[in-house]
């Protein structure tokens, strides 16, 4: 995992999306290969958590246009997206932002 000084701009992400996986890990950029799907069945409770994963982003879809709006003008010249400060706020981890 190597460490970064800071996280790429969004042209150089786009670029590498499949190949390589920027992210913040507590508050440190970093980057690894892109990660594949495994080979083997998944088990009950991956896909437990892809369920409640999948419900919370379609939740996160459904917010009032008003307050998304705000929210993507907030994030403009960041490399995140409004929806991954809802998601990090909601599993807790929204100190890392």
């Amino acid at each position: 995992m190597p460490v970064l000084d800071a996280l790429p701009g969004p042209e150089i992400l786009l670029a590498l999306k499949g190949k390589i996986d920027y992210y913040v890990f507590r508050g440190i950029p970093c980057a690894r290969s892109w990660p594949r799907s495994p080979r083997l069945p998944r088990s009950s409770a991956v896909q437990a958590a892809a369920a409640i994963f999948a419900a919370f982003s379609q939740s996160a879809m459904a917010t009032d246009p008003a307050v998304k709006e705000q929210a993507i003008e907030s994030m403009d010249g960041q490399p995140w997206s409004w929806k991954d400060v809802v998601t990090s706020a909601a599993y807790g981890n929204l100190a890392t932002w």
